[in-house]
Formats: C-alpha cells, structure tokens, sequence
C-alpha cells in the first residue's frame, strides 16, 4: 500500500564543499521515486555546490533556516565533512532538526558531523575505516560495513507499518 497523498514527507540532504556526490544523490536516486517524498537539497546558501572532485554541481534550493523541521535528515559524507564538524550553524541545525525528525541518518563520513553534534554517542556507526579514530574521540564506536558506507540510522519509529499500512508514524514529542 502507498502512503495517503496528504501525508508528504520533506527529506533534507545537506550539500556543502566537498561532499561525495554518490553519498547524496545515490538516496536521492531511491528516495525521490517515491510518490510522498519532497526532496530538498540544502546548505549555508542556496546555489550551486561542488562535489569533492569538483565534477558535479548540483543546486541547493534552501537554507538550513528555510527548513526547521524536516522528516528525515539524510547527511552524506566527503572530505568536507571534517569542516562541518567545527561549524556551529551546521551543529546546531543538526540537533535542532534531530528533536523532531522520524529518521537522522548519514552516510559514510557524515556520521562525523552526526558525531560532533553530540548525536552518536554511545552508539556505532557505520563509515570508512579511516575515520574510526575520531569516531571512537567522540565516544562512538566505530565500524565498517562489508561493502561500501552504506546509510546508518537514528531510529525513530516504527516505518515498516508506514511502507506496509501508509499510516504515518507520529513525531516524537519535543
């Protein structure tokens, strides 16, 4: 069964300087058929950004402020991520949204930026093998997949009712 057409879902997936294209446009490519999902690309401006061989440009549509209180936060990874972790717009947004969302994910190297906003800790997550070292300075532990750095999850509630019932699960209370 599908989702009810009233209950859209808003996906975030922040694009900053040197994130991995394929850590954001590989759940966008999935995410983005879905019928109930908006996507929006977002960053410190809207504009075009540059993934981290500087190859692909893709537009980001809003700013962290534009979106206060996305359903999911989808937060890829890159060379750029290591900045990330000492911006404190960055930081902040993340924790903000995370109070809210049914869903704070990342993908490789952006469980750095999940790390540094204080939201891993105590957990394991999932990225390349040469971030372990600060995973585990931000008392997370540290692992790798067998394949890839596929999306690790903050869960937040029970989606397998959504896909199969299309009843939507509610927000958690803040």
């Amino acid at each position: 069964m599908t989702a009810p057409t009233d209950s859209r879902l808003t996906v975030a997936i922040p694009l900053f300087d040197r994130f991995t294209a394929l850590d954001a446009i590989g759940p966008y490519e999935v995410l983005q058929r879905i019928p109930s999902i908006d996507i929006v690309f977002l960053g410190h401006e809207t504009g075009e950004v540059r993934s981290d061989n500087a190859m692909l440009g893709i537009t980001r549509d809003a700013t962290f402020e534009e979106v206060p209180a996305p359903d999911v936060l989808v937060f890829p990874g890159g060379f750029g991520t290591r900045a990330l972790e000492h911006d404190d717009r960055v930081l902040e947004w993340v924790r903000a949204v995370h109070r809210t969302t049914l869903y704070t994910t990342s993908v490789c190297t952006g469980s750095l930026v999940l790390a540094a906003a204080g939201l891993l800790t105590g957990r394991t997550a999932t990225s390349h093998w040469a971030t372990y070292a600060e995973l585990e300075a931000y008392g997370v532990t540290a692992s790798s997949p067998p394949r890839g750095c596929p999306v690790g999850s903050i869960w937040r509630s029970d989606w397998s009712n959504y896909w199969s019932t299309g009843r939507r699960p509610r927000r958690p209370s803040s």
